[in-house]
């Protein structure tokens, strides 16, 4: 089968190797629709067998808005209560609310630039442990969307790794959308290289529309909503 096609099937999403792991794009969501969502994927969202601090199996979920935050992840965790859950900021970091993000999230998954690195810092100083984080490169050259430059990325880490409240774990990227499979495979591959480069265990790339690709590319998380919110999928 060509790695390069998509299918939201059970029988695509079964072959997701079981060292890659998942980020569940819960946010929008409503608590009932995560529930039934892990019902219907736990074996995927297992991938790793991954324990928490509690012991119990360790799902990660991603979530964009840090305004009252609190109260829906305590709703989500009350909600599954046989699993230990890790959150993942996604999305744009705005310098007022990173002391929220920091708050709230278990990893933040979007890092862009030299102040989201000093601001971050500062509000991990009261952790007892460094903020997970992945510096977001932007794979498509486009102006104005999310994400540093390749050129700038070394740089970037250099500064981070100097952050002594923060722990840079990989990169994070999305490919253009609707883009053919060869420039996908060009976006992803430049993201996996670079991981290899700096020396990074992490590579955060592939969404629902594209994760076959990303996953030919040495994907080691994909972050994926669609696919696995679609009860459609199941029967196709």
């Amino acid at each position: 089968m060509d790695k390069g096609f998509f299918h939201p099937s059970r029988a695509r999403l079964s072959e997701v190797p079981s060292a890659v792991k998942v980020l569940a794009v819960t946010k929008q969501r409503s608590v009932a629709e995560i529930v039934a969502m892990v019902q219907r994927h736990e074996g995927l969202l297992r991938h790793g067998e991954r324990r928490g601090a509690h012991g119990l199996p360790l799902l990660s979920f991603g979530e964009n808005r840090p305004e009252d935050i609190q109260a829906r992840l305590s709703e989500i965790c009350a909600a599954l209560p046989q699993f230990d859950l890790e959150f993942h900021f996604l999305g744009k970091l705005q310098s007022r609310k990173i002391p929220l993000v920091v708050e709230a999230f278990d990893v933040v998954q979007s890092v862009e630039n030299l102040d989201q690195i000093t601001r971050l810092n500062r509000a991990a100083s009261v952790r007892t442990t460094p903020l997970p984080c992945f510096l977001e490169v932007n794979l498509t050259q486009i102006p104005n969307r999310s994400g540093t430059s390749f050129t700038q990325l070394p740089a970037l880490y250099a500064a981070a790794k100097q952050a002594p409240h923060l722990k840079i774990v990989g990169l994070m990227g999305m490919a253009e959308a609707g883009a053919p499979v060869q420039v996908l495979q060009k976006e992803f591959s430049a993201l996996s290289d670079f991981k290899k480069i700096l020396g990074l265990e992490e590579c955060s790339m592939g969404m629902s529309d594209d994760y076959s690709t990303a996953l030919a590319c040495e994907a080691t998380w994909l972050r994926l909503g669609r696919v696995l919110f679609e009860i459609d999928s199941l029967s196709n």
